[in-house]
Order: C-alpha cells, then structure tokens, then sequence
C-alpha cells in the first residue's frame, strides 16, 4: 500500500492484482443471469486497476477504469462528469473512493453514478476507516455510509455487511 498526495490530500494507493475480498466474494451475484460477460463495468477510484483486472479475468470485456492519477484507466476528478452515457453503464464499483471525496464532491459524484447507471445496475461500495481520510475512525465511516444509503434510497439494498454493501437500481 502506498500514499500520493492529490490536492493537497493523501490518498492510498493499493498495489497488486487481487481484487478486493469483498468483490472476489461477491462476483458469483455479478456472473448469473444471462449474457454478463456483456455488462458494462465502471470502476470508480480504481487506484492501480486491481479490481479493473479482476473483472476482465473473469470474462468482463467492457470495464471503465477511472481514478485521481492515471497509473491505471483514465485520469478522472470527482469534481468532472463522469464520461459515460446517460444509463449506459450495468455494474459501478467504489471501493475506498467515497472517504477522500468532501461533501460536495460526494453529491457531484452520487449524481454522476445515478446519471450513467442503467436500470437494474449494480452499485458495490466499500468504505472503511482509513487515518489519511475524511473518514479517519468509525464514526465518521458510519456517517458517510448513512450518507451513501440515503443518496441512493431509492435503490434496493441487495447485500450489506458493515462498510460493505451492494446496491441495485430500479429497472
């Protein structure tokens, strides 16, 4: 794990190819139904692509890379549109994003993924207590995932374990 500072913040930066746990145990919910080898991935805050390369070794083709530096994907700030069409995208990862990114940018960046998620999409959030975050110690992580359910209240909550959740959009 490794730290770079990105205005003025330090942000954590995972190294290696495997995925989150999180992810790794949840991909069987991501691989049923039909044709999800198809699904479009966006995977916001991908840090070193850990998660990106997870996904496309289990068959994902279409999957979006976006982070603060460009050591992997796209380079992407909170404070931009996120460059997908509208309803376009079928499963959105946020693994340790959401605790470097201030309030505004928070409601920016909730708007962003409700705006490019397509009806049925998959949203997977982890957050956790990370020192070098706005979200330093438990409390403030157990706020910000408060934060995150009522911004999207109007998905169904599909599986939830601490600071780990998984949300699913309307059809």
């Amino acid at each position: 794990m490794a730290i770079k500072n990105h205005e003025g913040k330090k942000v954590v930066r995972r190294g290696g190819n495997n995925p989150s746990p999180y992810l790794r145990k949840k991909t069987p919910l991501l691989t049923t139904g039909i044709d999800w080898e198809s699904k479009k991935v966006l995977d916001l805050g991908c840090g070193a692509g850990r998660n990106s390369k997870f996904l496309k070794t289990m068959g994902f083709k279409d999957v979006t890379s976006l982070d603060f530096f460009d050591d992997y994907g796209q380079r992407w700030l909170a404070s931009d549109a996120i460059p997908a069409a509208d309803s376009s995208k079928d499963i959105i990862l946020c693994n340790y994003l959401f605790m470097f990114l201030a309030d505004g940018e928070l409601e920016k960046v909730f708007k962003e993924i409700s705006r490019v998620a397509a009806g049925g999409c998959i949203l997977i959030v982890e957050v956790m207590p990370i020192k070098t975050s706005l979200t330093p110690d438990d409390v403030k992580v157990a706020e910000l995932k408060e934060k995150v359910l009522k911004s999207f209240e109007s998905w169904h909550i599909g599986h939830i374990v601490k600071y780990r959740f998984m949300l699913e959009k309307s059809s």
